[in-house]
C-alpha cells in the first residue's frame, strides 16, 4: 500500500509539475480596439451651485413693430343729436408784452415857452446859453468858454459825450440832426 501511495504522489506531482506556468514569452503586438460600449444611464443632477447672481446684461435693441391689428366692428345705429353747449370759461392770464415797435420819426419844433418867473435875489452867477441850430453829418459840437463849467447839454435824439481839455469844458453830440444846447456856468 505504501507503495501505490508513492506512485499517486509521483503522479500528482507530475499532473500539476505540467500544469503550472512555463517560462513567461516576449510582449506581443496590441490588437485591434474593441467596439463601443452602450451608453450608460445618465447620473443624478449635481447640487446647486452657491453664488450671488451677476449684474443684469445690457438692454437688447428694441424688437420690430407690430402690424397693425384689423379694424374695429362699425357702431350700430344712427349718431346722436349734438349736446347743449359748455358754459363759457374764466378768461386766461394776460399773454407776454410784444416787441418793442420801430422808432417814430421826430416831431416839429414846439412854440417857444413863455418866460419864467425870476428867481429869488441870492448870489451874482453867471449862466449863459450856448446853441448850434444845425449839426454837420448829424454831429455837434458845443463849447463853453475859459474857466467856465457845463452845466447842462441838450441833444435830441443823440448821444452826448463831455470832454475837458484845459480851462474849457465841451459836449459833442453824435447821431443827432440838431439842434444842440449848453449851459455854461461861470
Amino acid at each position: 500500500m505504501r507503495t501505490s501511495i508513492a506512485v499517486i504522489a509521483l503522479l500528482a506531482a507530475f499532473s500539476l509539475a505540467a500544469c503550472s506556468p512555463g517560462p513567461q514569452g516576449s510582449k506581443g503586438e496590441q490588437g485591434p480596439p474593441g467596439p463601443q460600449g452602450a451608453k450608460g444611464e445618465a447620473g443624478p443632477p449635481g447640487p446647486q451651485g452657491v453664488g450671488e447672481q451677476g449684474i443684469p446684461g445690457p438692454q437688447g435693441p428694441q424688437g420690430a413693430k407690430g402690424e397693425a391689428g384689423p379694424p374695429g366692428p362699425q357702431g350700430v345705429g344712427a349718431q346722436g343729436p349734438p349736446g347743449p353747449q359748455g358754459a363759457k370759461g374764466e378768461a386766461g392770464p394776460p399773454g407776454p408784452q410784444g416787441p418793442q415797435g420801430a422808432k417814430g420819426e421826430m416831431g416839429e419844433q414846439g412854440p417857444p415857452g413863455s418866460a419864467g418867473q425870476a428867481g429869488p435875489a441870492g448870489r451874482s452867477t453867471s449862466l449863459h446859453v450856448v446853441r448850434q441850430e444845425n449839426c454837420e453829418n448829424h454831429n455837434c459840437t458845443v463849447a463853453c468858454g475859459s474857466g467856465e463849467t457845463l452845466a447842462s447839454v441838450t441833444c435830441p435824439s443823440g448821444t452826448v459825450s463831455v470832454s475837458k481839455n484845459g480851462d474849457a469844458e465841451t459836449a459833442s453830440c453824435s447821431n443827432s440832426p440838431g439842434p444842440a444846447f449848453a449851459l455854461c456856468l461861470k
